[in-house]
């Protein structure tokens, strides 16, 4: 049995495909974001903030404020739970991904 060209260059993209995958993967340190913003930054709840397509350095720089209590109001405090355990690259991380969805 042969294997045809169009089977072969699929069998041979494969890995390319799932890292393409893995890329577009919600970053580990963003589970908790998602509970409430949705895993492509889009809420299904009136008032959640869209995150998804918000400038990278504005994310950045509010999860660092909530994070350093620098934002207060609203949902600051358990936007503050969430951030605490944060490092900048993490925030970095989360907030480049959240602004390429």
């Amino acid at each position: 049995m042969s294997i045809s060209r169009l089977s072969l260059a699929a069998l041979l993209l494969m890995p390319f495909a799932a890292q393409a995958q893995d890329n577009n993967a919600v970053p580990k340190q963003a589970s908790g974001c998602i509970s409430c913003h949705s895993a492509d930054g889009n809420p299904l709840v009136e008032g959640v903030p869209i995150l998804s397509g918000q400038r990278s350095d504005y994310l950045e720089a509010a999860l660092k404020a909530y994070r350093e209590g620098r934002r207060t109001g609203g949902p600051a405090d358990l936007m503050r739970f969430y951030t605490k355990e944060l490092s900048d690259e993490d925030i970095k991380e989360i907030s480049e991904w959240f602004a390429q969805n």
